[in-house]
């Protein structure tokens, strides 16, 4: 908790930058994602007609949302007790994505705390 503390307001925008770009590229993303399942419906639509190209695709999303679930859960049931083993939490350092989470946080509670003021 002191590392987080110490942060001064001139290091939470390099910090902040990264987060933002990782919200853009995912809102990107899934808008090309869209428009990728969109060009699907229209082609099946055309070839096979609307019910069954929206069936196709709704089985399809379901079979893919299902073997996503299974890599899950299949890699957080094994335990790495190898790297566990070698590193403890103290040897490490602060681990970037919990400390840009924290740091969003802690900024957004700053302004959110001081708009009550005003």
């Amino acid at each position: 908790m002191r590392e987080f503390a110490g942060l001064n307001q001139s290091r939470t925008p390099k910090l902040l930058r990264p987060v933002l770009l990782a919200v853009a590229v995912s809102l990107f993303a899934l808008t090309g994602f869209g428009f990728l399942t969109t060009g699907m419906y229209i082609a099946l639509s055309a070839a096979l007609g609307a019910a069954l190209a929206a069936l196709l695709i709704g089985v399809g999303f379901t079979i893919f949302a299902g073997c996503m679930l299974l890599l899950t859960f299949r890699r957080s049931l094994k335990p790495n007790v190898d790297h566990a083993s070698k590193s403890s939490p103290e040897e490490s350092g602060p681990n970037i994505l919990s400390l840009a989470a924290f740091t969003a946080a802690y900024v957004l509670g700053r302004r959110f705390a001081g708009s009550d003021d005003g």
